[in-house]
């Protein structure tokens, strides 16, 4: 993790490997549901789409007939668990210098301001 970035209490390291199948997870669940492709669970097949979704989407698979609303439930569901494992994301020179606080526009909930001046292209 980089300086000056503290992980939450009770986050876990970045994963790649378990990222790359959670990447291929979410793909392909997508591309189901939206094309109708069925993503390939043999083990002749792809070893990572197999990784993927072991233990996680039998249901949807022994279904003969494909449950949209299911399937795009478990997308979300899909994407929430990548979202836990991100990579970390190097801070800017600049990162303690942002702070939100409401809008001046009208109605727009809160922005995002400087406490410093930014130069314009960093």
């Amino acid at each position: 993790m980089p300086s000056g970035q503290i992980p939450p209490k009770g986050a876990r390291q970045h994963d790649t490997q378990l990222f790359l199948a959670q990447e291929r997870r979410v793909s392909k669940i997508i591309k189901w549901y939206e094309l109708g492709v069925r993503p390939c669970l043999t083990k002749k097949g792809d070893p990572l789409d197999h990784a993927a979704h072991h233990g996680k989407d039998e249901d949807l698979f022994a279904c003969p007939v494909d449950n949209l609303s299911q399937l795009l439930h478990r997308s979300i569901v899909a994407q929430d668990e990548l979202n836990t494992n991100l990579p970390p994301f190097p801070l800017t020179p600049y990162e303690d210098h942002l702070e939100v606080k409401p809008s001046t526009i009208p109605n727009a909930g809160n922005g995002l301001f400087t406490t410093k001046f930014i130069p314009k292209s960093t």
